[in-house]
Formats: structure tokens, sequence, C-alpha cells
């Protein structure tokens, strides 16, 4: 047993699984919550925590940024404003020219 990470499961719930609560959506700044989380109890904020961390909609390498960039919702299950985040395009070795 040990306890359940709500910044997960949240989002999954409400978003995957099509719950609607009748409170406002307390998912939309899951990423700032976290942030703010971490810092309180002095953790390193995980990069490729699902949905918050800074590689959770992170993409690299020139055709799969390209695409991402024409077709979201092929490369991103959901919009990542939904839970204050946003897509990110790496720059790399990797990059082409539709990249930049």
């Amino acid at each position: 047993m040990g306890n359940a990470n709500l910044v997960t499961i949240l989002p999954g719930l409400f978003l995957k699984m099509g719950a609607r609560p009748a409170a406002p959506p307390i998912w939309a700044n899951c990423a700032s919550f976290r942030c703010s989380f971490d810092e309180l109890a002095n953790l390193r904020p995980d990069p490729k925590a699902p949905y918050v961390g800074a590689s959770a909609f992170a993409h690299k390498g020139g055709q799969h940024a390209n695409a991402a960039q024409k077709v979201k919702s092929s490369y991103e299950h959901i919009d990542p404003a939904l839970v204050g985040n946003r897509t990110r395009v790496l720059v790399s070795d990797m990059a082409g020219r539709s990249s930049m």
C-alpha cells in the first residue's frame, strides 16, 4: 500500500474516463499545484511525471516534431492547457528545418 498520486489520478479520471464534477475543474492547475507542492516538500520536480512533467508534452526529432505540430491529437492524448502544461518542441541534432 502507499499514497496515491492525485496529480496523476484526478486528470485520468476526469479527462479520460469522462467523470465531470459539479465543482470547478481542479485539474486545470495541476502543473502549478505540483510545482508548489514539490517546493513545499523540498522535492525535485519529476520531469517525466504524467500530465505535469516538463517532458509530458515534449516532442523531439524532425519528423515526429513536425507531425505533432500538424496533427496534435495524434501525438498528445489531451490538450496540455487542460492540466496547466504546454507543448514543447525540443531543438537538437535530430531537428530539421520543419521543427524550427
